[in-house]
């Protein structure tokens, strides 16, 4: 698979719907259900074949599967644990895109 041209930007908004979903459990529980949407709204575009999954607990930030048949992949993105360094007002602000810089330092984006 090629990585679009603005991977780093796509790669920044998962960072921020990752930052929205430690804030919203209802957020976080659409985006776990309906990521295609979610991602769709945040401006991500996701390319045909690729199957994206949002779930909890991965050791790795995100990982791309290749499928059996190789018609397709699967893109997980994980939700990780909330870091305790980082308060309400520095999440609201990053989510929003209103945060100096584009990292949480919580790996997320990576």
């Amino acid at each position: 698979m090629v990585l679009p041209n603005n991977w780093r930007e796509q790669g920044n908004s998962v960072a921020r719907l990752i930052a929205q979903a430690w804030m919203d459990e209802e957020f976080k529980a659409r985006f776990m259900r309906e990521p295609l949407p979610v991602l769709a709204e945040a401006g991500i575009e996701i390319p045909d074949g690729l199957t994206v999954e949002v779930v909890e607990g991965l050791e790795v930030p995100w990982k791309i599967v290749a499928s059996a048949d190789a018609q397709g992949a699967t893109y997980s993105i994980n939700i990780p644990a909330r870091p305790s360094d980082i308060s309400d007002d520095q999440l609201s602000e990053f989510s929003t895109g209103r945060a100096a810089g584009n990292c949480l330092s919580c790996y997320c984006c990576l």
